[in-house]
């Protein structure tokens, strides 16, 4: 059985590159959970959504102190989010396992395929951010949380290319998603908590953990350290673990 410790450790080094990078950490800690052998819809998903709302949270606050949040993109898409995610977390409680993790494995390879491209440069700056930016960004934003909800995760992992392919800079849509994720992970938490079995103790340190290095992560972003290399290893780790999730599925 794995200890607190291992568990702890893991989830530690996951939250710091997500944090980093912005996606939030529940999209790679669900399947990880599920190699230590816990379950997908009563543990691992109100589990996962706890810790990346803590996490961006905290991530937030990092890129926060660095004045790289556009207000006005994330406010809109997290209210947005807000109300569409608990409608997707209703969905999965009616909908097989096996296809919930299917579409684990897609969006694993989708968010790792996005690591591995080389992006072009985009504005960095909050000023510069043009109002179709933001527009498109709320457009997406709906159906981005119904569909994160289904699987319990945070949207990040979704908006973070969205607000990109709006226009957004990298760094500055990983410090906006990660203030614009925070309540919707909670929201869709909270829908959960009827059927949830967790070990409380667990929970609440790992997510304590999570918190304190994705604060890391989001600094190690706002500091300008090359960050590419990171993301490219994370990009491994997730195929790794599409590929892990393939072979369970089956066999």
């Amino acid at each position: 059985m794995v200890t607190l410790i291992e568990l702890a450790a893991v989830i530690a080094v996951l939250s710091f590159i997500s944090g980093m990078l912005g996606i939030g950490a529940a999209l790679v800690v669900a399947p990880v959970l599920a190699l230590f052998g816990y379950g997908l819809k009563d543990v691992i998903q109100p589990w996962a959504l706890l810790l990346n709302g803590s996490s961006a949270l905290s991530a937030s606050f990092g890129f926060i102190r660095a004045r790289m949040v556009d207000y006005r993109a994330a406010v809109p898409v997290a209210i947005i989010c807000t109300l569409g995610a608990p409608l997707g977390v209703l969905l999965a409680k009616w909908s097989p396992t096996s296809l919930i993790w299917w579409l684990y494995i897609a969006s694993l390879l989708f968010v790792a395929a996005g690591m591995i491209r080389r992006r072009p440069d985009l504005s960095e700056s909050v000023a510069e951010i043009p109002g179709r930016a933001r527009r498109a960004t709320n457009v997406a934003s709906l159906p981005i949380s119904v569909f994160s909800g289904f699987l319990g995760v945070g949207p990040g992992f979704l908006l973070v290319p969205a607000m990109m392919a709006a226009g957004l800079g990298a760094r500055i849509a990983a410090a906006t998603n990660s203030l614009a994720v925070v309540l919707p992970s909670f929201a869709a938490f909270g829908t959960h908590l009827t059927t949830a079995r967790l070990d409380w103790t667990t929970v609440i340190a790992t997510c304590v953990v999570g918190a304190v290095t994705s604060y890391a992560g989001a600094r190690f972003t706002v500091a300008k350290v090359r960050s590419r290399p990171l993301a490219l290893a994370f990009a491994l780790v997730m195929i790794g673990l599409a590929i892990e999730r393939v072979v369970v599925l089956l066999s």
